[in-house]
């Protein structure tokens, strides 16, 4: 077993607690998902969702590792 929280994203150093092939389409969905705050047109919008999409699709292709995972909340 191995305990520890979630790392969270308040420096611009943070990365994801994803592996390595994750982060792009990480990154791409994000971007799709915030765009209306920062003015993309529903067109952009859309090329964002579908490369994220690709980006996912490949991500998945990279096989997953075998085990099971469970998040508790910290009760202390």
């Amino acid at each position: 077993r191995y305990h520890r929280p979630y790392e969270d994203f308040d420096a611009s150093s943070d990365e994801p607690d994803f592996p390595q092939e994750w982060y792009l389409p990480l990154m791409m969905e994000l971007a799709a998902f915030l765009g209306p705050k920062a003015g993309v047109t529903i067109e952009e919008r859309s090329a964002l969702f579908a490369e994220a999409k690709a980006y996912r699709e490949a991500a998945l292709d990279n096989g997953t590792e075998e085990g099971s995972f469970r998040l508790q909340p910290d009760i202390r």
